[in-house]
């Protein structure tokens, strides 16, 4: 759990810097990034309900760096990819992770200059952590050998510089007043990920298509994710039970004045009208959020997968 745990407590880090400048952060969206691949993580509505998970579930840990190996197959890399907030002038501001590095917004320069780089430093540190994920090593002859032999004087961890790294100069760092919850770290059985004889867990694929018809004067300034107009986006390998967004930016000539401008139609189901920002609006494939951003609009679709392949249209007019 030391690679979620430091990502974790950096971007709660930053986002604390946020909201303590310019105001409340809240839903903020996740993706993490692990052995089986990487998936979006359901919405914190929160920072409070963040720390609440990071504390439940990812606690600080204690370890013997002689003869414990901290990292397992089963540690993920955390990296927000959007959240709200409101800021002191009253306005509604949605920062996205736009996959270079970086954050942006309609509302970016209206956003305290720490701010930003705390938000900054976010993908700093996840870059170093992908690096260091790639190149580690750490090998112990015994599993809890701490706990059965006396003071781990069996026989030394092989590690390497990338191990050393990131326990010793990138977890310490993982403390924070806010997360003051710890445990003793009990190492489980390592996977045996070569073993094909154990059951291979299903995964899926779900197929968004952003129908958008021509000649009604919309623009897109650029993706929010890498959603591409009119055409399908596959997201593969999504295990069951797990969640993925696909999002779309419209503009137009002199800016939408409401969401209510446009329709949007979910497959053959009843055309969407009247529509408020900030609305989700539920269905048994998922869920589809609008919001107004100076003058563009967002729509972003969260599709659940069960236990089959999933597929849908969104058609937007006006």
């Amino acid at each position: 759990m030391v690679f979620d745990r430091i990502s974790l407590v950096k971007a709660y880090a930053a986002l604390k810097i946020v909201e303590l400048n310019d105001g409340a952060v809240k839903d903020i969206l996740f993706n993490k990034t692990s052995y089986y691949g990487t998936k979006t993580i359901d919405r914190f509505d929160r920072l409070s309900d963040l720390a609440a998970f990071i504390n439940e579930n990812y606690p600080y840990q204690y370890f013997d760096p002689d003869c414990q190996c901290a990292v397992t197959e089963l540690d993920s890399i955390w990296l927000p990819l959007s959240f709200n907030l409101t800021l002191p002038t009253d306005r509604y501001a949605t920062f996205v992770n736009n996959m270079r590095g970086d954050f942006e917004s309609a509302q970016g320069a209206r956003l305290n200059k720490i701010s930003v780089t705390a938000c900054q430093s976010i993908f700093k540190t996840a870059s170093e952590l992908q690096r260091l994920k790639q190149n580690y090593s750490c090998f112990a002859y015994m599993i809890n050998q701490n706990q059965y032999v006396n003071d781990c004087e069996y026989v030394e961890l092989i590690v390497n510089g990338a191990y050393t790294s990131l326990v010793e100069e990138y977890y310490p760092l993982s403390r924070h007043p806010d997360l003051q919850v710890s445990q003793l770290l009990v190492n489980t059985e390592p996977l045996n990920l070569e073993d094909e004889s154990g059951p291979i867990p299903a995964i899926y694929t779900a197929t968004t298509q952003f129908n958008v018809a021509s000649g009604q004067g919309f623009t897109f300034p650029g993706p929010i994710g890498v959603s591409i107009v009119n055409t399908p986006i596959f997201t593969s390998g999504i295990l069951p039970g797990n969640m993925h967004t696909d999002n779309l930016l419209l503009s137009q000539a002199g800016g939408f004045n409401s969401v209510s401008d446009i329709n949007i139609q979910l497959g053959n189901d009843p055309i969407l009208t009247g529509i408020v920002s900030g609305d989700t609006m539920f269905f048994a494939k998922g869920d589809i959020n609008v919001i107004l951003i100076a003058g563009d609009i967002s729509i972003a679709w969260t599709h659940y997968v069960i236990d089959h392949d999933i597929t849908q249209e969104i058609t937007i007019t006006n």
